[in-house]
């Protein structure tokens, strides 16, 4: 319960020092390095500096430790040759300095931290965000590339597959063409010996239509009796001799000579004598064939 009283009471305390700070010409002064506070900042004056010709803000007050300190608010710019101001920010209540220590020799760099002004941070922030916003955006079409490598590739292994299907294709094809090309030279060559024997069996025909024709006469002659054959003879003698009165020639002896009519009747009894003398024989295999076929 102590404690806790005498936290309040510092506290009660700090805000009423604060408060009297904050009414006052007075100011808490702080380094921007690691936001230092190096004490109290009392005055500010303006003094002389020959060796540039100008007039410098010189600060007086009293450290952490009660001394009292003096300390430029402002630099020697030797790069630029322009004297800058050294306050970052400056409040009611405190006073930021960008000079690290307060050597008044000590003019490098190395000796100043400065803060960005609330214009340029915004700026620089922005900067930043837009270069976050690109990297991210980067990354997303990254990936979209990526996405769209693997797509190109799967596509390429599948227009592979497809040119692989088609030249394989493309030789069956080949193939069925050229049997196709072989079974058009045999059908035209089986065509060509259809029309062969076609006029092979047509030659037969005609060949067995003859060989019959002289078969049936032969046939008739050889199943006739020899009387027959005479009479036949004497029939047609007579039927001619007919034609003969009708047209007023005269006699068939004076037409046809007699030697000649004698000669032609020997013939024909000749030959009524070998038919009837030849044996009988049995008609060969090839007769029967051809009976056979003819019937």
């Amino acid at each position: 319960m102590e404690g806790k009283g005498l936290s309040r009471r510092l506290i009660s305390k700090s805000y009423d020092t604060l408060e009297n700070l904050q009414k006052s010409k007075y100011y808490i002064f702080v380094r921007a390095k690691g936001f230092e506070t190096i004490g109290i900042l009392t005055k500010i004056d303006h003094v002389y500096d020959g060796s540039w010709g100008v007039m410098r803000k010189l600060g007086l007050g009293l450290s952490l430790s009660g001394e009292p300190f003096e300390e430029y608010l402002d630099r020697k710019n030797k790069r630029t040759g322009e004297l800058e101001d050294l306050i970052q920010m400056e409040t009611d209540l405190i006073v930021i300095t960008a000079r690290n220590t307060n050597s008044p020799d000590d003019d490098d760099d190395e000796n100043f931290t400065y803060l960005l002004d609330i214009n340029t941070s915004n700026h620089l922030k922005d900067e930043f965000d837009q270069m976050k916003e690109q990297k991210r955006i980067n990354k997303a079409l990254e990936k979209k590339l990526m996405e769209s490598i693997r797509m190109k590739e799967s596509y390429m292994r599948q227009l592979e597959t497809a040119q692989s299907e088609a030249n394989s294709y493309r030789e069956k094809m080949s193939n069925f063409a050229e049997q196709l090309g072989q079974a058009r030279a045999r059908a035209e060559y089986y065509q060509t010996q259809l029309k062969r024997e076609q006029i092979r069996l047509l030659e037969i025909e005609g060949f067995l239509g003859e060989q019959l024709k002289g078969a049936t006469s032969k046939g008739e002659l050889q199943g006739k009796d020899s009387a027959d054959v005479i009479l036949d003879a004497a029939k047609k003698r007579y039927e001619a001799q007919k034609e003969l009165d009708k047209i007023g020639i005269g006699s068939s002896e004076d037409f046809v000579k007699r030697d000649d009519f004698q000669q032609f009747e020997k013939q024909i009894f000749n030959k009524i004598d070998n038919i009837s003398k030849e044996p009988s024989k049995p008609p060969t295999p090839e007769a029967k064939k051809e009976g056979e076929t003819v019937g």
